[in-house]
């Protein structure tokens, strides 16, 4: 089953989650997770459940098995080409300057000559960019950068038994940092098939 879907913000709690299920999701899944999961909000509706191949579980006192959560395994597409700093649209007429602040790569971003946004440098799509539109500046570059290192990944899909998430998103674990690693960023479009 394929599913489009876009890039929702979450309420921070990936990582809190990795962190509790950590052991038990290495010994399922056979890797270490990045600390924290990709939310995509989904075109139509999915129970990750009916897709899942594996499961947490743990074994009560009387031997009974308690399942936590269910897992599917999952491929997600990038579909956005867009090309954006912190969510301004990259069209040809910006100005990029670089500095430190507080002991951190920053930037400041003009556009037509007007001051549009500054922020410290926080991923290497970030610098990537930044890095396209220094060469821009200089005239020693005309082509654009690439979007991302990679455009998709296999990962696998969480269901928690006692979650917050309905059928209409999805919560998606990673060997990597999805955002960073595939340049994705709040409503940009992706493609979710369920491989099972």
């Amino acid at each position: 089953m394929i599913v489009s879907g876009k890039i929702i913000s979450s309420v921070r709690r990936g990582g809190d989650l990795i962190k509790k299920y950590e052991p038990r999701l290495i010994g399922a899944l056979g890797f270490r997770p990045f600390h924290g999961t990709l939310n995509i909000k989904l075109g139509k509706d999915v129970d990750v459940q009916e897709h899942s191949t594996k499961t947490i579980e743990f074994i009560l006192t009387d031997g009974k098995r308690k399942v936590d959560a269910y897992l599917a395994p999952v491929r997600v597409k990038a579909l956005s080409e867009r090309m954006v700093l912190r969510d301004v649209p990259i069209e040809g007429d910006e100005m990029v300057t670089l500095y430190k602040w507080k002991g951190k790569d920053a930037f400041s971003l003009r556009k037509k000559g007007k001051f549009v946004t500054w922020d410290i440098i926080r991923s290497d799509a970030d610098r990537q960019m930044i890095e396209y539109l220094i060469r821009r500046q200089e005239g020693k570059s005309t082509g654009a950068p690439e979007k991302s290192k990679i455009r998709e990944c296999d990962c696998w899909a969480i269901k928690l038994v006692d979650g917050p998430q309905d059928e209409s998103s999805a919560e998606i674990i990673a060997k990597i940092d999805m955002r960073d690693k595939m340049g994705l960023k709040d409503d940009d479009s992706v493609q979710i098939e369920f491989l099972r």
